[in-house]
């Protein structure tokens, strides 16, 4: 006689104690039966919520199954395990397990073959670390996922020793990095390094213990840090003296906010303080560079909240005293956010040629080097310049144009399906990382498009840094082609009907352009700054025409005289004046019989020099036909600059190819700018249009502050006024707080309050609701939950604090007071058998529905059936989808007949799919495994006479010969008809064994296969065929 053994036990989570008779028994090997598991967390580990309290057996049975599976302890997160004091803020050497969630992040150095420390991280899960982006992130980063298949990274765990080698203490874990993820709007320094946040997939899982487990995160946004909390950081920096240190330090720095720690700099600094970030850190105390995570203390648990910003900056004290943060103590060349002095320290970019020697030999206020610094100064910003060592084009007809002379120029390129590649549609200009401004009737040969049309594939393309007309050509180094996301047309765009006006275009690439000397956006001017004059000559290039009248098969140049609307539109007379709309001008010369800028050069800017700049003005529109003037007009883009600023605000951050430049562009600006806060919505008093996010506001402007849908306004009236140098005053702190989501669930009533008064939370809820679940009166709470007192809060970041559970449906339950029927096939009563369904299929001979089985609901959209009724020799898969009418479930019903509503319980729906056992084969097999799964196309809804039926998921009983069993359809009656209604009876239990013996006399006990067993009299009453 075989035993069947239960399979062994293993968690990391769990020690499990067993024991068999009384005695020791090891679980991690195969268990006898009735051997008994008690798992209870490890020490570093806590039981989910629901379980801490529930004493928790596991039996093993004699069909060598455990009667319950285990649960999963969750690791002790941000919990310091050693009894070391406090240490100071000033960088204190650590205890081992002081930050038990700290790791080291070293890269391979080739050079030396050694690893080197760049980064600190957090532990977070058992395989993952967070850490910052800009540890990893480089210009040339393909993609914002890296996978590692070398040994290039490596993380330390429990690291005590900056020495990689040095093994620290048994804790010490060494382990590959498997794949970094860096947020997908990191962009270095061009983004003042904003979403500057790095999650790292670890090879293999790191082994918690007492002096390593994972930070907590506030998933939820439960807390809330207030200025002056202290948290704690760890990490291998600077110590006092400027060395770097050999040993792990802490320290403990005050909460700042992020808008106080704004305040605090006025040097142009503030840019960096960017909206996702805070500080930490005190005026009196000097720095200490520490590229680590910040870890604040809430009840007995330390909880992450972001990578301190202090990697590069200035810190003053209280007597106003500079102080310089080196970034390095030595850096071989300046980039773009530290400048290398001359005796090989760094400082910070933004303090050169500020007035200060700040570098110890003063080499960063050199008077070569300022004077460079001063042109730049004057020209204000990086963008329309022209990188050439040509000779600037200054006909009229158009040249060759020579590289880099207009590095805003990109090529639109259209698939061609039929010759399979790309052909030029039109020219653009680059206005920014993502976004390109061309003309609209590029895209609306074939009838005018929607006006926001997304790209979903790789019909369109741009080609940046391009001279060759051949999209095929890579051009040089600096030459890129990317996809385009989405185009946006001017709403008011309808093509020829009206004369093209409003023809102009905004394209968002699917990424970022890579910028250079050679690759660079032109200038807008935003705030009207600049006249051009009758006679100015601008700027355009393109794939022209050249004097063949042949498209060139390289980039052309021309240099146009500007002629304004009422000039140009004087020019004539013959019906073309119609299209010179009070939108354009024109450029080019009557004088001149030239094609200039015509055919070819679609959608093409052109640029007039302001300040050693060149500023976009216009988009090439339409030429006249049949003059050969080289006059051409041009969308005039100060008429759509309220409409591009919002696309720009929406898509794209400032360009700033050196951080002083942004800081000097945005010290020009004598208004301010309207910001974007969350749920608040802008608009002038007494006007209902929105306000974009990002536009200009003049001095001494009202703004009225409004909630967006889906917030609550906790004040009846707000605006903010601009007082000018950008800065604003406002009548609320904050307005706007994201409302909770409805609260919506089958199978519980939600009782809500607001301040002790009755809420609606079906709609959105305001913060500070109270929600009080409980279960409805059909279903049960499920297992740890009953007498839990259970409350959910709406917080004031638009989450509740909690989960709804959700309540498991009575199963198994008669909800009738009918009296119990007799075995020989009574009418039944509404919901004496709530689980029951009938089964219909479509009769296409009589155009209707006919019963062919019955079922069992086992959950709101699953019903158990036998296998035969779906069942025929030629079926070619045992998963059936049922993708007509051809199936319907019957649930609530009384009456045979389909058609018939029986009460208000009646519900009919259609099958998805029926799912028959992979093992049946029908009578070849004599029925064995004949049973089926169907799933519903909807769920049910449960009532008092409609409900599951239980199923014994972990063979926790056992039925003895003679107990009776309820059976209801719409079988046979004494008659031998089939009855119209449905019928109840009850049957005794007959087991397998004894059933083949009653049938020993012939062949039908082969039926009985060691899946069935059997029901009812064997010498008395009939046994009826129910159906």
């Amino acid at each position: 006689m075989f035993i069947e053994m239960c399979p062994p036990l293993l968690s990391d989570s769990l020690d499990i104690k067993c024991t068999l008779n009384g005695k020791f028994a090891n679980c991690s090997n195969l268990s006898i039966p009735d051997t008994i598991a008690i798992p209870s967390c490890k020490p570093t580990y806590i039981a989910p919520i629901g379980l801490e309290e529930i004493p928790f057996e596991l039996h093993c049975q004699s069909n060598g199954k455990w009667n319950n599976q285990l649960y999963k302890c969750n690791p002790y997160c941000g919990r310091v395990y050693t009894n070391s004091q406090i240490l100071i803020a000033n960088g204190k050497k650590a205890f081992v397990g002081t930050a038990p969630w700290n790791v080291g992040i070293y890269r391979l150095k080739k050079e030396n073959i050694n690893y080197d420390l760049i980064c600190g991280g957090s532990i977070i899960a058992p395989n993952l670390i967070i850490s910052a982006a800009h540890c990893f992130w480089h210009r040339e980063l393909l993609s914002k996922k890296i996978s590692i298949d070398d040994d290039s990274y490596k993380v330390a765990v429990g690291k005590y020793d900056r020495n990689f080698t040095v093994v620290d203490n048994d804790f010490t874990q060494i382990i590959n990095v498997e794949i970094i993820y860096l947020n997908e709007d990191y962009y270095g320094p061009n983004g003042f390094h904003a979403h500057d946040i790095a999650v790292i997939v670890l090879s293999n899982m790191v082994s918690f213990s007492n002096v390593v487990a994972p930070i907590c995160i506030d998933w939820n946004n439960k807390y809330n840090v207030s200025n002056g909390v202290e948290g704690k950081i760890v990490g291998w920096g600077n110590t006092e003296k400027g060395l770097l240190s050999p040993v792990l330090l802490e320290t403990y720095l005050p909460y700042i906010d992020h808008n106080s720690c704004r305040d605090m700099y006025t040097n142009g600094f503030q840019i960096f303080v960017t909206v996702d970030k805070f500080c930490a850190g005190s005026e009196s105390v000097k720095f200490i560079q520490l590229t680590y995570s910040l870890a604040m203390k809430v009840t007995y648990s330390w909880w992450i909240y972001s990578c301190l910003i202090f990697v590069i900056g200035i810190m003053c004290n209280k007597s106003n005293e500079r102080q310089v943060e080196i970034v390095e103590s030595s850096c071989s060349e300046t980039s773009e956010d530290t400048f290398s002095c001359s005796d090989g320290s760094c400082i910070v970019r933004s303090l050169v040629c500020d007035g200060q020697n700040d570098c110890l030999d003063g080499s960063d206020e050199n008077k070569e080097l300022c004077n460079q610094y001063l042109y730049e100064k004057n020209n204000t910003t990086v963008c329309g310049r022209v990188y050439t060592t040509g000779h600037p084009v200054s006909t009229i007809d158009a040249k060759e144009a020579f590289f880099g002379a207009a590095p805003w120029n990109v090529g639109i390129y259209r698939l061609n399906k039929d010759k399979i590649n790309y052909d030029l549609k039109c020219g653009g200009s680059i206005i920014a990382p993502n976004l390109v401004i061309t003309a609209a009737h590029c895209f609306s040969n074939k009838g005018i498009l929607p006006n926001n049309v997304l790209i979903n594939n790789d019909s369109y393309k741009i080609a940046v840094g391009k001279y060759d007309i051949n999209l095929t050509i890579v051009d040089n180094d600096l030459t890129q082609i990317i996809n385009i996301a989405t185009i946006y047309l001017h709403e008011d765009y309808s093509g020829a009907s009206y004369f093209y006006d409003y023809d102009i275009a905004v394209i968002v690439l699917s990424k970022r352009i890579s910028f250079s000397s050679g690759v660079a956006p032109v200038c807008i001017d935003w705030n009207a700054k600049y006249t051009v004059l009758n006679g100015d000559q601008g700027k355009v290039v393109g794939w022209g025409r050249t004097e063949n009248l042949t498209y060139s098969p390289v980039l052309l140049e021309s240099s146009l005289p500007y002629i304004d609307y009422r000039s140009c539109k004087n020019i004539y007379k013959d019906g073309f004046h119609l299209f010179v709309t009070v939108n354009k001008f024109c450029a080019g010369s009557e004088l001149v019989s030239v094609d200039g800028v015509g055919t070819g050069y679609g959608g093409a800017g052109i640029s007039f020099v302001h300040s050693n700049s060149y500023y976009l003005t216009g988009v090439v529109n339409v030429k006249e036909p049949i003059l050969k003037y080289s006059i051409t007009v041009f969308i005039d883009i100060q008429h759509y600059i309220y409409w591009i600023r919002q696309l720009y605000t929406k898509y794209s951050n400032p360009v700033c190819i050196s951080i002083y430049f942004c800081i000097l562009y945005l010290y020009d600006i004598q208004f301010c700018i309207l910001p974007k806060i969350e749920g608040v919505v802008y608009s002038y008093k007494g006007s209902n249009e929105v306000l974009a996010y990002g536009i200009l506001i003049d001095q001494q402007r009202t703004v009225i502050e409004n909630c967006d849908v889906g917030y609550h306004k906790a004040y009846p009236n707000s605006f903010r006024v601009c007082q000018g140098n950008g800065k604003w005053i406002s009548t609320s702190d904050k307005l706007c707080f994201k409302m909770c989501p409805p609260l919506l669930s089958d199978s519980l009533d939600i009782k809500c309050t607001f301040n002790g008064k009755f809420a609606n939370c079906t709609n959105q809820s305001i913060p500070d609701t109270i929600a009080i679940p409980s279960c409805k009166p059909t279903y049960i709470a499920p297992i740890g939950i009953e007498d839990t007192p259970f409350e959910l809060h709406c917080q004031s970041n638009g989450m509740w604090d909690n989960k709804l559970y959700e309540c498991n449906p009575y199963c198994g339950r008669v909800h009738t007071n009918s009296q119990i029927l007799m075995a020989d096939g009574k009418k039944t009563f509404v919901g004496t058998a709530p689980w029951n369904v009938g089964i219909y299929r479509f009769n296409e001979k009589n155009m209707n529905y006919e019963l062919i089985c019955g079922g069992s609901i086992i959950a709101p959209n699953l019903v158990v059936s036998v296998a035969h009724c779906f069942w025929y020799k030629e079926i070619l898969s045992n998963n059936i989808s049922i993708n007509n009418d051809s199936y319907k479930v019957a649930i609530g019903k009384y009456d045979r007949n389909l058609t018939i509503v029986d009460n208000d319980f009646t519900q009919i729906m259609n099958v998805a799919t029926i799912y028959l056992h992979e093992d049946y084969n029908g009578i070849t097999d004599f029925y064995a495994n004949d049973i089926a799964v169907i799933v519903l196309s909807h769920r049910i809804l449960f009532s008092s006479v409609v409900a599951p039926i239980c199923v014994d998921w972990n063979s926790t009983y056992n039925v003895l010969n003679g107990v009776d069993g309820k059976i209801v359809g719409w079988g046979r009656t004494e008659k031998g008809t089939t009855s119209p209604v449905l019928l109840e009876t009850y049957l005794p239990y007959i087991d397998r064994k004894s059933c083949r013996d009653i049938f020993k006399n012939g062949n039908f006990y082969l039926f009985v296969t060691t899946d069935k067993f059997c029901a009812g009299f064997p010498l008395g009453n009939k046994i009826f065929n129910y159906e």
